[in-house]
C-alpha cells in the first residue's frame, strides 16, 4: 500500500477564530504544528498544505520545507479545495487524510490505526480517512454551499 496523502487544510478567514492558523504556541504556529506533526508521521514528501487563491496570510505562515497547494474555490469549499488538490497530484488511487491543525491531541497510533482501516479512530483525531475515488464521489454529489465540512 502506499503512503497516504495527507491534506491539511489551511485558511486565515476561519468563521469562528480568524486567523487560527498563526496562532503560536511555544514559538511555532498552530499551522507549523500541524505540519511537523503530519510530517513525522507521513514523510514531508506526502503533506500538502491546502489553500485558496488570496490567503496571502497563510502563504506568509507556511513552513519553509512545506509543500503547498492553492487552490482556485472559494474559500468556503473545502471539499472542492481538496479534490482539486487530489486532481493536481495524480492521487485518486491513494488513500488520503484530511488533518485538522486546530486539534493538538492527536495521537500516532491512533491515527495509523485509522490509515489501516478504522475510521472511528479518525474521528475521535480529528483526521478522516478515504480514498481518493471517495473524494470524487462526494465532490459531485454535494451541492457546493454545502462543501465547507467534508465527512
Amino acid at each position: 500500500m502506499s503512503t497516504p496523502l495527507c491534506i491539511i487544510q489551511a485558511r486565515s478567514d476561519s468563521v469562528r477564530l480568524p486567523n487560527k492558523m498563526a496562532l503560536t504556541l511555544e514559538g511555532k504556529t498552530l499551522l507549523g504544528r500541524a505540519w511537523e506533526h503530519a510530517s513525522h508521521i507521513f514523510g514531508q514528501a506526502n503533506v500538502i498544505i491546502a489553500t485558496h487563491v488570496g490567503d496571502d496570510a497563510i502563504l506568509s505562515i507556511l513552513p519553509k520545507a512545506a509543500r503547498h497547494f492553492m487552490a482556485f474555490t472559494p474559500a468556503e469549499d473545502v471539499l472542492g479545495r481538496f479534490w482539486q488538490c487530489v486532481d493536481a497530484h495524480n492521487a485518486f488511487d491513494r488513500l488520503i487524510v484530511r488533518w485538522t491543525p486546530d486539534d493538538w491531541r492527536k495521537n500516532d497510533w491512533r491515527i495509523r490505526q485509522a490509515v489501516r482501516g478504522s475510521l472511528s479512530a479518525a474521528v475521535a483525531e480529528s483526521v478522516e480517512v478515504f480514498r481518493g475515488a471517495q473524494l470524487d464521489r462526494m465532490l459531485w454529489e454535494t451541492a457546493w454551499h454545502q462543501r465547507e465540512h467534508i465527512g
